[in-house]
């Protein structure tokens, strides 16, 4: 078992505004459920809810200190917890040097002090915690100062922190410019030759034990993947008013959130008001030739099929022609829309019964993991590896999460929609599909798991050095 310490910026969903909130609340959650044991420390900024969070003082750090720029700041330390999940999350308070928001613009000065304090502070709350770690895992710009002070500042020389840096370095986000202050605070003295300027990432990447560098939009791909989950917004047009109960499970409020989102798709896209037929959504990407070729095995029994289908086209596409005269034609059943705003396509995702996948695209693995989280079984084309994360369901077993069909057989489409429909019609076994896909994480384990290898082979080379 590892001890990781994560300093970060920001986590989903107290303080989320990008892929290191995300990344944050969705792998430190699959690293103790691999039997890790994870803690975070993050900015405790003002919008943040304590009430709504469960956030609490912790008694014996109330009143710390923290050292920095020739100075002792009051920096009260608070406590909460990565929603469903045991991770605990120490909250540092300070108004000099964390907004109101995450979100909140800053001088570039203050930007900098921000960084250099979250990582000050968060060595020094350390030495509080009784604690320590293997591992810290710095996620972010704002965490970058963290590897540099470790091996220069005279503070922690002493090798009283004897963990390893992982830097998690987003090259599309900020790095910042060290001056001469800057430099003194991190225990760094200015270059006497070559550039005269040095940034912290650069610095950072130079000190860490372990980098990983990632570029913002693709990392962002699968940090986003099921976020959702943490994220019931308060603001949300589909969500139900009203508390929810907290006796609830999270795969309860959200299935029985589905109802008000699946009203609000039909109403918004002009679908009958029917809860007792299932909406199903198919996504055209388009460059795909079978595509339009499966849809019309499915045009030719639209009508005997219980159901509502929604269809979401790119401009001009052969699918958005087809599924355009099946909206004429079958008017409160099919509705077809030529793309849709991002609002918009949460709003369809998350009231979807099922989601029906043409063909293998670049981002089916994204959109079927984000369909399971959301409570939307996907009906897919079998692939070698198993259609995998779809498993097929067994009416027998009552193994799997979703119905698979062969890609080489047009007529299958139907057949494994046919199967998800008279599973739809069983209130419970269907319920029983959407809890299985919820509850499930599909990527972040995995994740884990090679990345608990990664730090396990880096600290083994380290002791036997």
């Amino acid at each position: 078992m590892l001890k990781i310490l994560f300093i970060t910026q920001e986590v989903t969903p107290f303080s989320r505004q990008g892929v290191p909130g995300d990344l944050s609340a969705a792998l430190t959650r699959a690293l103790k459920r691999t039997g890790q044991e994870v803690r975070v420390v993050t900015p405790r900024y003002k919008s943040i809810r304590e009430r709504k969070y469960g956030i609490r003082d912790v008694t014996r750090l109330n009143n710390v200190r923290f050292e920095f720029d020739g100075g002792l700041h009051p920096t009260p330390v608070r406590s909460g917890f990565v929603p469903r999940s045991k991770v605990q999350v120490y909250f540092l308070e300070n108004e000099r040097f964390f907004p109101y928001d995450a979100a909140e613009t800053m001088t570039a000065g203050k930007e900098l002090d921000s960084a250099l304090f979250l990582s000050d502070a968060s060595l020094q709350l350390i030495r509080h915690l009784n604690w320590s770690p293997d591992v810290i895992y710095c996620c972010g710009p704002k965490a970058a100062a963290t590897p540099v002070l470790l091996k220069h500042h005279p503070r922690y020389r002493s090798g009283e922190i004897q963990a390893r840096t992982l830097l998690h370095s987003f090259p599309l986000q900020d790095n910042y410019l060290l001056d001469r202050r800057a430099l003194k605070l991190l225990g760094v003295e200015k270059r006497s030759r070559g550039s005269e300027e040095q940034y912290l990432l650069e610095l950072a990447v130079a000190s860490a034990d372990l980098v990983i560098t990632s570029n913002s939009d693709s990392v962002g791909t699968i940090a986003g993947i099921g976020m959702e989950r943490l994220c019931l917004s308060d603001d949300d047009p589909a969500s139900l008013p009203g508390a929810r109960s907290v006796a609830e499970s999270h795969a309860d409020q959200l299935i029985r959130m589905k109802a008000a989102r699946k009203s609000a798709v039909q109403s918004r896209f002009g679908l009958s008001s029917a809860a007792d037929q299932p909406l199903v959504t198919v996504w055209n990407r388009g460059g795909c030739p079978e595509e339009a070729g499966r849809l019309e095995q499915l045009g030719a029994v639209i009508p005997d099929l219980p159901m509502q289908l929604l269809a979401v086209s790119g401009a001009n596409s052969s699918v958005q022609t087809l599924t355009s005269g099946w909206a004429a034609a079958y008017r409160g059943q099919v509705a077809s829309v030529e793309r849709v705003s991002e609002a918009d396509a949460k709003l369809i995702e998350a009231g979807s019964d099922i989601t029906l996948f043409l063909a293998e695209s670049s981002d089916r693995l994204a959109r079927s993991i984000s369909s399971l989280a959301l409570g939307a079984i996907p009906v897919a084309p079998r692939n070698a590896r198993g259609c995998e994360p779809i498993e097929e369901f067994n009416s027998d077993t009552g193994r799997g999460n979703g119905f698979a069909f062969d890609p080489e057989d047009h007529q299958t489409v139907v057949e494994a929609l046919r199967r998800a429909l008279e599973t739809f019609r069983d209130g419970e076994t269907w319920n029983e599909l959407r809890r299985r896909g919820m509850d499930r994480d599909y990527c972040w384990e995995n994740a884990a798991r090679s990345l608990t290898r990664s730090l396990e082979e880096i600290i083994g080379a380290a002791r036997v050095a």
